[in-house]
């Protein structure tokens, strides 16, 4: 974890000295497990509940500004620690994001990090949205582990970097 974040910075400062000192960073992972109850809105697994857990423990020293989430249990279940952790409300959004709510989403965040919980379809449109490409696919059913990490910059440069849950 150390070496992501040490590796993180560098890269910020890359963008830093490239004349680009405002950088807004978007942290964006799939919902975590959820149970195999057949209902369409289930709530987290005990597996899922742990991984939750373990976002907060990994992202709660980061300024995170806003968090978001769909209308789902099982996303607003993955945000809660993180969002209980540090006293910020979570904002819902509909599950099929759109060219016009990423532009809101930048424009609200703007220099700022803000954490994304999505689905396995969702997560991966909302990078390719955000950094004007098609290089993501949908997750499959069992990637729960990804972390996707986006900085832009003014300019519009993008990096995109992807962490991984250590279990």
């Amino acid at each position: 974890m150390k070496r992501i974040i040490f590796i993180t910075l560098i890269q910020w400062g890359l963008f830093y000295t490239n004349g680009q000192a405002q950088i807004t960073t978007f942290v964006l992972v799939r919902h975590a497990e959820k149970a195999a109850d057949g209902t369409p809105n289930p709530d987290l697994s005990p597996e899922g509940k742990k991984r939750a857990t373990a976002l907060k423990d990994m992202l709660g020293k980061l300024k995170i500004h806003q968090i978001y989430a769909t209308e789902f249990r099982r996303t607003q279940q993955t945000a809660e620690p993180i969002a209980q952790a540090l006293n910020l409300t979570m904002q819902l959004y509909e599950a099929k994001p759109n060219g016009e709510w990423i532009e809101k989403l930048k424009k609200e965040n703007l220099g700022k990090i803000a954490l994304v919980v999505g689905h396995s379809n969702t997560i991966p449109e909302i990078v390719n949205l955000l950094t004007n490409s098609k290089n993501f696919v949908p997750l499959a059913d069992h990637e729960y582990q990804n972390i996707f990490v986006v900085s832009l910059t003014a300019s519009g440069e993008s990096q995109v970097q992807i962490w991984q849950f250590p279990f």
